[in-house]
Order: structure tokens, then sequence, then C-alpha cells
């Protein structure tokens, strides 16, 4: 009797097909990530701002570069220290102790800056991070997991944890597609996790997705490495970072 074979061909296809999309998308984002980009300062968001007569409020800042702005002027256009200006503008002074680094993913968070937190109380903790977990790789499952612990340590150290999510990574000029459509669907997932955490763990969460539509599509708003964005974007991040923060300032008011 004759053996169809035609199942297991199609699979084998399937699995060449597979193997290809892959290397595509492997050397694209070799290309995207490596290619000769130029050299830009990063800062520490850390500082002091508001009024001397404020109402005291420390905020703790973990995460990556989107904390430590690559190509900006100055670090006071870092949307963490725009957050702290609004802040201070409601009557608060307000203490920024940032440990992020550029290029950090979750684990590193974990690893590495939570041992370099300084203090062993604060009032507000964010965190921000995701974009290089969605760019290098990271399993999402291990990703919300390592998430989750990062925030229940936080919550000994910290009143209130706020989670920045994750954004439309598919806007970054930098990327072509089809890795900038895949991203973008990862970057949709891993948003989804910080979310998840949120909810289990009683975090509040930004939502990037639609709080700032449309400003992230100008490419002519990214720094000159195409990777990460100028002062308008930090200026939309720190509007979603307030606008999450803002509704739950009056129990610091005490």
């Amino acid at each position: 009797m004759a053996t169809d074979t035609s199942a297991p061909r199609l699979m084998r296809t399937v699995g060449r097909l597979g193997v290809a999309a892959a290397g595509i998308v492997a050397t694209e984002a070799a290309y995207a990530l490596l290619r000769p980009s130029p050299d830009q300062e990063e800062f520490d968001a850390s500082a002091v701002i508001g009024p001397a007569d404020g109402i005291p409020i420390s905020i703790l800042v973990m995460g990556d570069s989107s904390c430590t702005g690559p190509g900006l002027a100055h670090p006071d256009e870092i949307w963490v220290r725009q957050t702290a200006s609004d802040v201070a503008d409601l009557g608060f002074l307000v203490d920024v102790d940032s440990t992020a680094v550029g290029g950090a993913t979750v684990g590193d968070l974990l690893a590495e800056q939570f041992a370099h937190i300084e203090r062993e109380r604060y009032d507000v903790a964010l965190v921000s991070i995701g974009g290089n977990d969605v760019i290098k790789g990271t399993i999402l499952k291990t990703f919300e997991h390592d998430l989750e612990r990062l925030v229940r340590m936080l919550e000994e150290r910290a009143d209130l944890v706020v989670l920045s999510g994750v954004g439309d990574i598919g806007t970054i000029p930098r990327l072509l597609p089809p890795l900038r459509d895949l991203l973008r669907a990862r970057a949709k997932r891993f948003d989804a996790a910080h979310a998840r955490v949120a909810e289990r763990v009683g975090a509040v969460k930004a939502d990037q997705w639609t709080a700032a539509p449309g400003v992230f599509a100008d490419r002519s708003i990214f720094t000159p490495d195409l990777f990460h964005p100028g002062p308008i974007g930090h200026r939309a991040w720190a509007d979603i970072a307030t606008s999450a923060l803002q509704p739950h300032l009056d129990r610091f008011r005490v």
C-alpha cells in the first residue's frame, strides 16, 4: 500500500521556511541594533526638584535608557525629571533617585540595580523596563515572572509602584519590515504582561498605547541614532507617567 508522504513533506517545508524567516529577522535585528550610530551621552536623572517648602516625596527610578536620555541636550529633558517637575508643580519637593542603566533588561534590574538602591524606603518606585527584553529575545513568561518578582520586592521598599508598560517599539526608525511588525506585536504582549503583574500585585500601570497617539509615529522626534526619542518623545512619556501617578498623590499629602 502506498504511503502518503505529503504531510511530512509539508512539515519539512514549513520548518525550512520558519528557519529562513528566523534568519531574516535575526539579520535585520543585527543590522538595526549593531549598525554604526552616533555616540550619545547618557545622564543620571537623579535630582531634587520643587519648592523648598513643598511636601517631601521620594521617587525611586529603575530602568533602561528610556530613563537615561541618550541624545538629549540636558538631563532636565528626561521624562523622569519632567514628571518630577509636574509633581513639584502640585506642591511637592521631589527627591528622585535613579539606578537606571542603558541597555538594561528586567533581569538586570533584579541582579544589579536592586542592589544599588540607596534608601530603605521610598514613597514611589517607577519601573521603566521591557523594551530591551522585547528586542533581545527574553521569553515572555520569564519576563512576566521576573517583573512580578521585582515588583513584590519593591513593595517592601515603596508605598506605590508604577510600571511603565511597553510602548510601540515598531515606531523606532532603525527597524525595518518584517522586524518592525514582529517587534510591534511582541511589544503588545509584553505590555500586557505589565498589566497582568500590576493587577495581581496592586501596582499602577501607565498607558503607553493610547495616551500619546501618533507622537512616536513621527520619525523626526527621534535622536540622531534613530533609536532613542528626543525631547518631544520624552515630554510625551512624562505626560503618560504624570497621568498614571497624579491620581495617587493625595496619599502623600498627609
